[in-house]
C-alpha cells in the first residue's frame, strides 16, 4: 500500500491495449492504443497529449509532466553534475518498470530476460495472454498498483 494506505488501480481495456508486438512497436500511446504504462499514466492524471508517442514513462518528464504524477515509477539518484540530463536531473525508472514494459511487449511464444530483483527473475517465456495479464498484475503489486482488465 502507498503512504495513504490505499491501493491505486489501473484498468486495462483489452480492446485498446497494445501488447505482445515487441519492443520496436512500444509506446505509451500510439495509433489509439495504450501499453500498460499508457493506461497507468492516463489514470494517474497525465493528459493523453503528453502520453502520445512517448516511449517510456520517464520520458513524460520531457513533456512537462510533473514527477509527482508518476513518482511511483521513479527513484531519485545522486549523479555527478556532468551526468545530469538537461530536463531529467535526478530521476531514473525503477527496475520493475523495465520488467513490466518487457512483459507488456514480449510476443507470445518468445522469451524475455527479467531483472534479478523481480518476482520472476531470469528468462521468462510468455506462453499466453492470460499469463501476461497475471505477470503484470504480480509485478504491478510491487508498485502498490492493482490491475484490472476489461473488454
Amino acid at each position: 500500500m502507498n503512504q495513504n494506505n490505499t491501493v491505486n488501480v489501473t484498468t486495462v481495456d483489452r480492446s485498446i491495449w497494445r501488447r505482445g508486438e515487441g519492443i520496436d512497436n512500444s509506446m505509451l500511446l500510439n495509433d489509439g492504443k495504450f501499453c500498460f504504462f499508457g493506461f497507468y499514466a492516463k489514470q494517474h492524471g497525465v493528459a493523453e497529449i503528453d502520453i502520445k508517442e512517448t516511449v517510456e514513462p520517464i520520458d513524460l518528464l520531457y513533456e512537462g509532466v510533473s514527477p509527482e504524477e508518476i513518482k511511483n515509477l521513479l527513484v531519485t539518484v545522486d549523479l555527478p553534475d556532468e551526468e545530469y540530463e538537461e530536463n531529467n536531473p535526478h530521476f531514473v525508472q525503477k527496475e520493475i518498470v523495465y520488467d513490466i514494459t518487457k512483459l507488456n511487449d514480449v510476443p507470445v511464444g518468445d522469451c524475455v530476460q527479467l531483472s534479478t530483483s523481480c518476482p520472476l527473475p531470469g528468462t521468462f517465456y510468455m506462453q499466453s495472454e492470460e499469463q501476461r495479464e497475471e505477470a503484470i498484475q504480480l509485478f504491478a503489486a510491487i508498485l502498490d498498483e492493482e490491475v484490472r482488465y476489461i473488454n
